[in-house]
């Protein structure tokens, strides 16, 4: 006997799929700003010429990446499993991959700082600074998401306004960016393993800023789904 369909019960489905999802995401965009803040401890320890700091909690970042990577692959799989009662599952699926992807950025990051101190390069105080400026940027970036991650359940006029601000401070870091790069280079050209080592360094925040605005701007499409 054939299963009997009731249209009724596709928005409760699609309503209790979707609060699934945004748990998986919230415990995600979690588990990745954990990863940012430990290596923004990392950055602090560079600017106060801590170096055993940095090579003792470099392992940190490393637990706390592999901790996304499990909330990622737990969300990717809860996906799979509720095709197709969910919509807009690749916004879902597309900003828990950037997330992952800026959690192993991360990881990449606190690689060249622990290699740096196991190394003895001296970076002047005025390129740490900057550094921390920089990193702050990002930070915050990444914090105002994940604040509209949070409220996307709750309220997603306000996930609308962080995706947003997000997206604002993005475009403030890529002015921050360009400045930076021409200081690094215009005042210590001379010196080519630091130019190296913090160009590298600057790119990684960049590019992980670049994947959380891309993240933002499909948290926004979710969000005013929910309000129209």
């Amino acid at each position: 006997m054939a299963a009997y369909y009731d249209p009724s019960k596709i928005g409760v489905q699609e309503s209790l799929a979707e609060m699934t999802a945004i748990e998986l995401l919230q415990a995600l965009v979690r588990n990745g700003f954990d990863c940012i803040k430990e290596t923004c401890s990392l950055i602090d320890a560079l600017s106060q010429k801590k170096l055993e700091v940095i090579k003792a909690k470099y392992q940190h970042v490393i637990m706390f990446k592999s901790k996304t990577e499990e909330s990622r692959s737990s969300i990717l799989q809860y996906l799979v499993r509720t095709t197709p009662s969910l919509m807009h599952k690749d916004s879902f699926r597309n900003i828990a991959y950037n997330i992952e992807r800026v959690s192993q950025l991360m990881s990449g990051l606190a690689n060249r700082l622990a290699i740096m101190a196991n190394n003895n390069v001296d970076v002047p105080q005025e390129l740490t600074e900057k550094l921390k400026d920089f990193t702050k940027g990002f930070l915050e970036e990444y914090d105002a998401m994940r604040q509209g991650i949070m409220m996307l359940n709750i309220n997603p006029k306000i996930t609308v306004e962080q995706a947003k601000n997000a997206i604002k401070i993005e475009d403030e870091l890529d002015e921050k960016y360009r400045l930076f790069t021409f200081s690094l280079y215009e005042k210590y050209s001379s010196n080519i393993m630091l130019v190296l080592f913090m160009k590298e360094i600057i790119d990684i925040i960049e590019d992980s800023a670049d994947l959380v605005k891309d993240a933002a701007e499909e948290l926004m499409y979710l969000a005013m789904h929910k309000i129209s």
